[in-house]
């Protein structure tokens, strides 16, 4: 009968490190996907901190009167080339 107990409590024991192991595989594959999602957000972060930046710079360059400022604002409103230049395509981050 020992032996029968030993078995049960083995065959117990491996169930229970298998389910376990599954347990902490789930989990460390949903650290990896937060982990994914973290960074991600990080790097969206950044970009829209210097979307910020960048419009901060052109307040105030505008509050300051800054001719260049004004001048590409309004090339950008107006759409507006000087003799000889090339357009360029239009930037996603243009102030509107």
């Amino acid at each position: 009968m020992g032996v029968v107990w030993r078995l049960v409590h083995a065959v117990v024991a491996l169930g229970l490190i298998g389910w376990l192991l599954s347990i902490y595989l789930e989990r460390r594959h949903e650290v990896a996907q937060l982990r994914a999602t973290v960074q991600q957000t990080e790097e969206r972060k950044r970009a829209r901190e210097q979307d910020i930046a960048r419009t901060q710079a052109l307040i105030d360059g505008l509050r300051r009167d800054d001719p260049l400022v004004v001048e590409w604002v309004a090339r950008e409103r107006l759409q507006a080339l000087g003799p000889g230049e090339i357009p360029l395509p239009p930037s996603p981050e243009s102030p509107r």
